[in-house]
């Protein structure tokens, strides 16, 4: 196994290549986890070296003086984990990565070391058991796979015995293959392409692709080469450099230049596709903000600039959710940084903006079937993973209440919850006997009002008698010697703040032993 297999989409499909092209054949052993500065006591050679870069949060630059201690003991690459500590690498280490010809490989921030284990054993095993070490000149079978387009060319580069230059800028690929299988970087392919022609000569084109014959002088000799351009989907361009004396290509060779355009073209196809494109960014970017993953807020606001993502100062964190088990409905929310997990939509808004979009989320919520959860406010972005898990949990609650669909903001559903949980205790069956089982009892012994709804609109009323006399319709002196009547019943003192505590308590309790919807309690 090489480290160009790394780049495999059928092996690690989005780690990135930021430097060390030079380094892509060199042969992997092992994996190791960094887990200290002087790790490079332990390397023995042929390690895939990775970290998260924790031992660097504080000093960035101190990879740079570490990449060259493990360069000299010889391992295959090096990966950091991004997002976690680290945004990228700093520009000095990728060119030190680059000046060393050593692998810098970018690893997204979901894989874990055990996931990246798992793989690379599993094919040194495979390799091991089956199969002589790979390698590029000796694999036909690469043509197969093409999605390692690096190791395809270098591949091809020996099956012909020729130098190739390749430049395909959609796969920011632009590199000189030795036919032993050495990659180079660009100044070598530029070498070629940018050579002042001393004779150029048009050939046959083949459907979309231009075919010349052209004369340079390379390292102090006259050499020919034959290159093939394409520019129908996109530019790709393959300059072949014959053997000495030689001045027009092959048809074998021919052949095999020209199902390597094909290839790229399938990769180009691919590429465009693929999961690292803006969109999906963004939507693991919100993800990871409302997961709390990032240590600082230059990391966050960082990432959040390259994706061209503007962070308010307050945020909500609003999960919407159907009411049924069913699929979520052709309705999206009105909102740019919106996301969707499993079967709920999970978006970030300002206080002014739910407050605009609020009558139009009530209305869709009750057409569409939908519960709407909001957390509490956040300011700033270490506040959204506090708001992502209020809505989160009330959004349990709402799945275990089962209210009609609606908003249902966390602060509410929280007193909703306590005082729900107050009324399952034993004690509160105590309390309702002492403060309103003799309320239930004096009732039907009253001609007038009965003193219980006296009691409830007192509640309702916030303990004020003259609006308690409006609810009741009575008047206000005749509530006022209702209210002393309860008082000698109850034996309290309206006054006293404990008393009223425990009346209002009370209350809640009946009601919601009277009630069959939580939301009915008031």
């Amino acid at each position: 196994m090489i480290v160009a297999d790394l780049l495999k989409k059928t092996v690690f499909p989005d780690f990135r290549l930021l430097a060390g092209t030079e380094g892509l054949t060199r042969e992997i052993t092992s994996v190791s986890v960094i887990d200290s500065p002087d790790v490079d006591r332990w390397m023995r050679g042929g390690e895939f070296l990775i970290g998260s870069g924790y031992i660097f949060r504080d000093d960035p630059d101190g990879m740079m003086p570490f990449l060259r201690l493990v360069a000299k003991k010889n391992i295959a690459a090096f990966g950091l984990k991004i997002d976690r500590y680290h945004t990228s690498p700093p520009e000095s280490v990728i060119e030190e990565a680059e000046r060393l010809k050593l692998p810098l490989l970018e690893i997204p921030l979901r894989y874990r070391w055990v996931d990246i284990n798992e793989v690379v054993y599993g094919i040194l095993l495979s390799e091991r058991s089956n199969m002589p070490a790979i390698r590029a000149r000796a694999e036909p079978c690469l043509w197969r796979e093409i999605q390692d387009t690096h190791r395809l060319l270098a591949g091809l580069a020996t099956e012909l015995d020729c130098p190739l230059a390749v430049s395909v800028p959609e796969l920011d690929m632009r590199n000189y293959f030795a036919p032993d299988g050495t990659v180079f970087d660009s100044s070598a392919a530029d070498e070629i392409f940018y050579a002042t022609p001393l004779e150029e000569q048009e050939l046959p084109r083949h459907d979309s692709v231009l075919v010349s014959s052209r004369e340079i002088n390379l390292k102090g000799q006259n050499r020919s080469i034959a290159l093939y351009r394409q520019e129908s989907l996109a530019t790709i361009e393959i300059a072949l450099v014959l053997p000495p004396k030689e001045h027009y290509p092959s048809i074998q060779q021919e052949r095999m230049i020209l199902h390597a355009i094909g290839l790229l073209q399938g990769a180009i196809l691919e590429a465009s596709a693929f999961i690292q494109e803006k969109p999906a960014q963004k939507e693991q970017f919100l993800q990871n903000l409302c997961l709390g993953t990032y240590n600082n807020p230059k990391m966050a606001i960082g990432r959040a600039r390259e994706l061209g993502i503007e962070l308010p100062e307050e945020l909500l964190v609003l999960q919407i959710a159907s009411t049924g088990k069913g699929p979520l409905p052709q309705w999206c929310p009105p909102f740019s940084l919106t996301y969707t997990i499993a079967n709920q939509w999970v978006s970030l808004v300002t206080p002014e903006e739910l407050k605009r979009h609020r009558d139009h989320l009530v209305e869709v919520a009750r057409d569409q079937g939908l519960w709407i959860a909001v957390g509490g406010k956040a300011k700033g972005w270490e506040q959204i993973q506090r708001s992502y898990e209020e809505a989160k949990r009330a959004l349990a609650w709402v799945r275990e209440f089962e209210p009609v669909p609606g908003i249902y903001q966390f602060g509410e559903l929280a007193l909703h919850t306590f005082l729900r949980k107050i009324v399952t205790l034993p004690e509160a069956d105590g309390l309702w006997q002492r403060f309103w089982s003799p309320l239930v009892a004096d009732a039907p012994k009253r001609k007038a009002v009965p003193l219980i709804e006296v009691a409830k609109a007192l509640v309702r009323s916030d303990f004020n008698a003259k609006k308690c006399a409006d609810m009741l319709h009575l008047h206000y002196n005749t509530v006022r010697n209702n209210i002393s009547d309860l008082e000698d019943l109850l034996q309290i003192d309206i006054k006293n703040r404990l008393h009223r505590f425990a009346l209002t308590l009370t209350y809640y309790i009946h009601i919601s032993r009277e009630s069959d919807h939580w939301e009915d309690i008031i």
